[in-house]
């Protein structure tokens, strides 16, 4: 929750602002039912989204934002380091933003599920992603 007007805040960026707290990590509460909040941090859904579409929103947007971030495009090559869930979303997004990617991930469950979504998955433990670069003198 933004704190109050502040230079971020005024221009839309509340998410940037210094004083922000986070429930359940600055503030007391995330595991309650219910608590309040400010009016202008909540946002209506359209009632055919379910929550567990919605649910997905925050970290689609934390993918979308890296890969932006990243300037990944056609002809790119990511490498995605883990393929959790929110791994797994940036390398989604960075291949729709078609660049070719590769999930390292030493999970075979994470690594099944990569390729499940059709992306190449490699275990860096057991594959060697790099040469061995010599120092020079």
């Amino acid at each position: 929750m933004p704190a109050g007007p502040a230079r971020h805040v005024g221009r839309g960026n509340s998410h940037i602002c210094q004083r922000l707290k986070f429930i359940g990590i600055d503030t007391p509460g995330a595991m309650q039912g219910l608590w309040t909040v400010p009016a202008h941090t909540l946002h209506r859904l359209p009632d055919a989204l379910s929550f567990e579409t919605a649910a997905l929103i925050e970290p689609i947007a934390v993918a979308c934002h890296d890969v932006r971030r990243g300037n990944v495009g056609p002809g790119e090559y990511a490498v995605v380091l883990g393929g959790g869930p929110i791994g797994a979303l940036v390398a989604l997004m960075a291949k729709d933003a078609g660049a070719r990617v590769l999930v390292s991930e030493i999970n075979p469950f994470r690594m099944k599920v990569a390729r499940e979504f059709g992306l190449e998955a490699v275990d860096p433990a057991r594959n060697r992603l790099a040469k061995p670069r010599q120092r020079p003198d």
